[in-house]
Formats: C-alpha cells, sequence, structure tokens
C-alpha cells in the first residue's frame, strides 16, 4: 500500500511502499501412520505434517513423550522443515514403550492451532518366560515345586497360558495342569507341584 498527497499548488508526493499481510487462519497440522491408542510388534513411522499459507514464520514445536517400566523420557522433534506451504516429516519409533507425540504450531501472525496429539505402543520384545525349581532330568522322590516366571513390560495386555505334560514310569503321557496366571506386574509368577 502507498498513498499519493496533492497539495493547493498541483505539487504530488508519494509515499513510501509498505507491505503487509492480513492472515487469521491457524496453521493445519496432522499426525498420521497409525491408530491412536494402538498397539504395535513392529516399528511404528509416523507423519507429522502443517499446512501453512506463509510457512516461513511458523514455530512448530513436536514434544515426544515415552512411558517404558515406570521410566519417563521425554524429547523434542527439532528439525521439522519450514519450506513450503504443506511441510511434512516421518519419524519411526523401533523402541519398545508407550509414546505420546503432540504437535502444536503458531504462525507469525499469532494463530495458534489446537494441539495434535496421538497415543500409541511399540512392543517388539517377546514375553521372556523361565521354569526354576529343578534342572533337566533330574530325578525326584518326592513331588516339586516347578515355578513358572514370565518377563514382559505390557503384562495387562498378556494372556500367558502354561501347557505341559509329564511322563509316568511307564512311559505314558499325562496334561499338567497349571493354574492360571495372573499378570500382576512386570514379573509374574506361578507355583506348581
Amino acid at each position: 500500500i502507498y498513498a499519493v498527497t496533492t497539495d493547493g499548488a498541483g505539487n504530488r508526493q508519494k509515499s513510501n511502499l509498505l507491505s503487509f499481510v492480513l492472515d487469521k487462519t491457524a496453521p493445519k497440522l496432522s499426525i498420521t501412520g497409525v491408530s491412536n491408542g494402538s498397539m504395535s510388534s513392529r516399528a511404528v513411522t509416523i507423519q507429522m505434517e502443517c499446512i501453512e499459507s506463509f510457512y516461513g514464520t511458523n514455530e512448530i514445536e513436536i514434544k515426544v513423550k515415552k512411558e517404558l517400566d515406570g521410566k519417563i523420557t521425554e524429547s523434542e522433534i527439532k528439525d521439522f522443515p519450514n519450506n513450503s506451504k504443506r511441510t511434512s516429516l516421518s519419524k519411526t519409533f523401533s523402541e519398545d514403550g508407550t509414546y505420546t507425540v503432540t504437535m502444536t504450531a503458531k504462525d507469525k501472525a499469532g494463530n495458534a492451532t489446537q494441539v495434535e496429539t496421538i497415543n500409541f505402543f511399540v512392543d517388539v520384545t517377546k514375553p521372556q518366560i523361565y521354569i526354576n525349581g529343578t534342572d533337566n532330568y533330574q530325578m525326584w522322590k518326592e513331588p516339586t515345586k516347578l515355578l513358572f516366571v514370565v518377563k514382559e513390560s505390557y503384562y495387562a495386555s498378556d494372556k500367558v497360558t502354561i501347557k505341559g505334560t509329564r511322563t509316568d514310569i511307564e512311559g505314558k503321557k499325562h496334561a499338567v495342569h497349571v493354574p492360571q496366571m495372573m499378570n500382576g506386574g512386570k514379573i509374574s509368577s506361578v507355583q506348581q507341584l
């Protein structure tokens, strides 16, 4: 914009040129690649996207919170590009953990987005199971107690079924019945005679 003024004698003067932008639209954010609340046994790759007409002055903040076995770590993703109207960045999460990713943006005019959040679980580690109480091919006069131990970070969603057989002196196999294991923590156990 500029202005021109003319006085009574006909003298004209042109003002300096002033450029500005009127921006009433907040940036638009999205996080895709995984369903909110889902659990995966493989690495998870998410895509974070921002759409903003005046992209060069965007302030984009991406925070990652990871929780595993009661330990919480927090980090930021700082390399989000601001080089076009539609910009995106992919990030792969390959370590076990419960992840919360939050994304916010604000443009130079002060238009702020709603917080975009996604939660997901990555569990690439198989449960570990141990049987204690005797050694292989150990012989006992009396029944012995066996201890079955399961170690798993996501114990609440595990279904542990213990099946086995025993062979009697005549070579006949019999099913071994073990009580249902209750997953009460990262390390759960049950005993059986």
